[in-house]
């Protein structure tokens, strides 16, 4: 199963669309300052327990659906440019791109 992630920037847009929580679940990941941005903008984070038995809410995401190839991309060039921000020049673009795919990988974001 593919797991949604949520960065500050994911929360600051979902808030100004309206949205007033999010369903959090194994399958839902947040980093730490979009946790911080969330309870900054009011945004309740619901966390739920998720049992074979039962069906977890789906978390709507308003605007038009994205081929998830093209979320993980998007994804990816986030994180890169992230990291670049905060170590400049510090860091090996080859090497960042495999440590970037390998934790993706792991995340199960395909």
């Amino acid at each position: 199963m593919t797991k949604t992630i949520y960065t500050e920037r994911d929360i600051e847009d979902l808030s100004q669309r309206g949205l007033k929580s999010i369903v959090v679940n194994d399958d839902v990941i947040l980093t730490m300052a979009a946790r911080e941005k969330a309870e900054k903008l009011g945004v309740a984070l619901v966390e739920q327990e998720q049992r074979a038995s039962q069906t977890a809410p789906s978390v709507i995401r308003p605007g038009p659906a994205v081929p998830p190839a093209t979320l993980q991309s998007t994804l990816r060039k986030r994180v890169k440019t992230a990291v670049v921000a905060q170590l400049g020049n510090e860091v090996n673009p080859k090497l960042l791109d495999t440590i970037i795919n390998r934790v993706s990988d792991n995340l199960g974001i395909k």
